[in-house]
């Protein structure tokens, strides 16, 4: 049965992917247009991770120790951040960017949407290459490339952010339809470091002391840009944590407040260790 689990569950990401490139290929010339001056875009923006700790997790049929994260990705935008499936049926859907005018009037953005494909694991839908968690050496001494995990989000409205930024009391996307999802502006979507998928693989490092060190842990949401927003600039957050791989301890630093690419991009090495 497990075996017959991943097998369906790799067929169908390779579906995804021949989906996602068929449509960047369509969507690429459209992409290029001027958004419409009076459309109300969002803006996507993703909080520090949090409850960073050693785990185990279920890949690809196999055991494996993982570092768990809690993240938040919410919209800081004028409008709402709104996907919507053209023909809502079967398990994998290709889906457009929807804009809104003050009136209320709806638009499909040109070359901007993506892929919503079933989740067996969720039990529900989920929005293809939403975000990618990215653990970076920090400490000049380890040399070891960077450890990244693409995710796929059921897009909906989970917590309250920025109340002055004229969040409603309830959220607008409540649900992981396979038609809509979406986050309304000031309201966030949390995935909780147990759920599945909330892990970074670091099976090889744990337990060898040699990795020890700095480690920036980074999320970026909408890596691949096929999501058009106010601000492209601000879709990273990050966090310095100290890892003892040996004993398998997370120390955290304080997040700092400049998440935008330009200081993820432009900041100091940590001092080695």
């Amino acid at each position: 049965m497990r075996h017959s689990t991943v097998g369906r569950l790799l067929a169908l990401s390779a579906v995804v992917g021949l989906l996602l490139a068929l449509w960047s290929a369509a969507g690429e010339s459209a992409a290029q247009s001027k958004f419409a001056s009076d459309w109300l875009l969002p803006n996507l923006r993703a909080l520090p991770a949090s409850d960073i700790h050693f785990g185990a997790a279920l890949v690809n049929g196999e055991t494996r120790e993982v570092l768990r994260l809690t993240t938040t990705t919410w919209n800081d935008g004028d409008g709402p951040l709104e996907v919507q499936a053209s023909r809502p049926t079967g398990e994998i859907q290709l889906v457009d960017q929807i804009a809104y005018t003050a009136a209320g009037k709806r638009h499909v953005v040109p070359g901007r949407g993506g892929v919503v494909a079933w989740h067996p694991s969720h039990n529900h839908f989920h929005f293809n290459e939403y975000a990618r968690y990215i653990l970076e050496p920090r400490s000049v001494d380890i040399a070891l490339p960077l450890r990244i995990s693409k995710t796929t989000f059921c897009i909906r409205d989970t917590v309250r952010i920025d109340r002055e930024q004229g969040a409603a009391s309830q959220g607008g996307y409540r649900t992981c339809d396979q038609d809509v999802q979406g986050l309304s502006v000031g309201w966030g979507d949390t995935y909780p470091y147990v759920l599945r998928e909330q892990w970074i693989d670091v099976d090889d490092m744990a337990g060898h002391a040699e990795f020890n060190g700095l480690y920036r842990l980074v999320i970026v949401v909408d890596p691949s840009d096929r999501l058009a927003e106010t601000d492209e600039g601000d879709n990273i957050s990050f966090v310095d944590v100290e890892i003892d791989f040996a004993r398998r301890q997370v120390t955290v630093f304080e997040p700092e407040n400049g998440t935008d690419a330009a200081a993820y991009e432009t900041r100091e090495q940590l001092p080695r260790r």
